[in-house]
This record gives C-alpha cells, structure tokens and sequence, in this order.
C-alpha cells in the first residue's frame, strides 16, 4: 500500500509551534491533503496536553506534526487515532533499541511514550468535529533523539542518545519513523479497531500493576486494568474493589 504519511513534507528552520503552523494555514485558506508534514528544526513553544511545555533542544530531535483526515472516524471513538500514533511510534522505536539495550518501551496513557520509565516522547492530538465524525486531527510529535541536557523541571526526560550513546542522522530516523506511523494510521482506516486496541494494551505502561493513584478525591493503591472506547482511563481499587474511570488529567500516577 502506498505510504501516505509524509508524502508532503515542509520543514521549517524555526517555529513556536508545529501543530500552530498547520493551524495558521489552514486558517489563512491553504489546502493541506491527508498525510501531510509540517517538519521544524527547531521549535521554541512546543506544547503538550492542557498547554504542559514540551523542551527540545535546536536542531537536536524530531519536532513535527501531521494533518491526517481520518476516514468516518466516529468522534466517540476519536481515542482511536491516539492508539494507531502512539502504538506507531512505539514499534518504531521498539526497532531502534536492540534487545541488546535491554528496553522497556511503553505507552503512558494516554499518549505518552517511555523507555525504561523515562519519557522519551510526547504527543499532543487536536481533532476537529463536526457533527459526530472526525474530520480532521493536527497531530504534533515531539520525538527525543540526539539530546542529553534537560532543563531540571522537566520531569523524567530520556531520548535515543541518552540509551545508546549514538548520535543519529535525522533525516533518515524522521522517514522510518512516518512509515510506522503510517502503517498503523493505515490499520485505523482499515477498520482494524480490535487489533489496535489489543496492541495498545499489550504496551500500556502500567497496566495490571500495583500502584498509588491520586485524583481529586483521594489517594489510593489501584491497577489500571482497561481502557475504555472512549478513552478513559479504567483503574481498580484494590483495597474497596471498586473501579474509577479518568478523563485526562483527572488522574495521576508514575
């Protein structure tokens, strides 16, 4: 199947903002096709969910975003196009680390990517709805390659360099890494919503152990033991055995 992710690319030597790039030309009038990649070398203002800052060093990592036009994607299960990103980017990375770099790879809800419990990559997902579909998402990446020095109030940073100890050539890691994610964009407009979910889960950072849970209410020792259609968050209280479903951000743990 022709790949469809990155068959358009522009790279920008300087922007606040990737998903605002896109957002800005798409609200001056141009025309932007389902796949296409707005690619920054260095991006000053990146962001993540409910404005969290997003650091990445000039020139050092992959900062894009990709307008995707996902195909009657229903927007009560919008959380779809987050599994089919964030699973992409995973398997990606999963061929990067040898098993010789002994790696645990997993995918924090809801987007999260880490490795050996470090935050190696962040995802922030803006979907427009009309009526009850998707019609179109801005998805912005900012993937952790070449950098090893993290402001101290960036909590848990890693990246590929920090892992390994190799520097890595950009251009070559940034087109193998939209063709994972295009694979399982490919799987979501395919209808392959089962096989989604069930990789998803499989990866789930956290899933089916013991942990503290903290949410407005209180604090508790739970499991996370599903996800929801929708996309929230299922966690087991041990202790009482009852079960809490979380928006984003209503919920945390580490």
């Amino acid at each position: 199947m022709e790949q469809k992710i990155g068959h358009s690319t522009i790279t920008v030597e300087e922007t606040a903002s990737t998903n605002r790039y896109v957002s800005d030309l798409l609200t001056s009038g141009a025309t932007m096709e389902h796949g296409a990649v707005v690619r920054a070398i260095t991006q000053t203002a990146g962001k993540g969910l409910q404005q969290n800052r997003w650091e990445s060093a000039p020139a050092q990592n992959l900062t894009f975003s990709v307008f995707l036009k996902p195909d009657s994607l229903p927007a009560n299960r919008q959380f779809l196009l987050s599994q089919a990103v964030s699973t992409g980017i995973r398997t990606f990375l999963s061929d990067c680390l040898t098993p010789a770099e002994n790696c645990s790879i997993k995918i924090k809800w809801p987007n999260d990517i880490f490795v050996n419990n470090r935050k190696i990559c962040g995802i922030l997902i803006e979907n427009t709805i009309l009526g009850s579909a998707v019609i179109d998402s801005i998805v912005g990446i900012g993937l952790n390659v070449n950098q090893i020095q993290f402001s101290a109030d960036i909590p848990n940073p890693t990246s590929l360099r920090m892992i390994t100890g190799q520097q890595y050539a950009l251009p070559e890691l940034f087109n193998a890494l939209l063709y994972s994610i295009d694979k399982y964009c490919n799987m979501l407009a395919n209808g392959e919503w089962d096989e989604l979910n069930s990789e998803y889960l499989m990866h789930l950072y956290k899933l089916q152990e013991e942990n503290t849970f903290v949410d407005c209410q209180h604090e508790y020792t739970g499991k996370i033991v599903n996800i929801t259609e929708n996309g929230q968050l299922a966690v087991l209280d041990i202790q009482n055995n009852r079960q809490y479903r979380y928006n984003f951000k209503e919920v945390s743990y580490h």
